[in-house]
């Protein structure tokens, strides 16, 4: 064996074992506390929603925070990483695919409004 087939098996061994030590770091399975879920989205969402109904139109980003805290539906175990910034994603998240609701008024006006029963003439 010569000098370079030598440095090339030992090149192409080190090259295997790194890949394996990084595929080894990656996370190959969901973390049981992973609040990044579509279901998570889903929930935090419908919890916001309710929340404003609930509450009313005159909630500030704050105000909400606290209030959707409170909701019943809120695992606060699951969602310990909740926080303002995470609302501000939501609320823009909503506001992208409802453009006519850009604040919480209009979501409130929206969602109030449209759970009532239809008048017939």
């Amino acid at each position: 064996m010569t000098l370079e087939t030598g440095m090339m098996v030992a090149f192409a061994i080190a090259l295997i074992f790194s890949l394996w030590k990084v595929y080894a770091f990656l996370p190959n399975k969901p973390l049981q506390d992973d609040d990044r879920t579509d279901e998570i989205d889903a929930l935090l969402h419908s919890i916001m929603i309710t929340t404003i109904v609930t509450h009313g139109s005159d909630l500030s980003i704050n105000e909400l925070f606290e209030r959707m805290k409170e909701h019943h539906e809120f695992d606060t175990e699951r969602l310990w990483r909740f926080n303002i910034n995470r609302l501000n994603q939501l609320l823009t998240q909503h506001r992208l695919r409802h453009p006519e609701q850009q604040s919480i008024a209009k979501i409130y006006q929206h969602h109030k409004y449209a759970k009532m029963p239809q008048q017939s003439e």
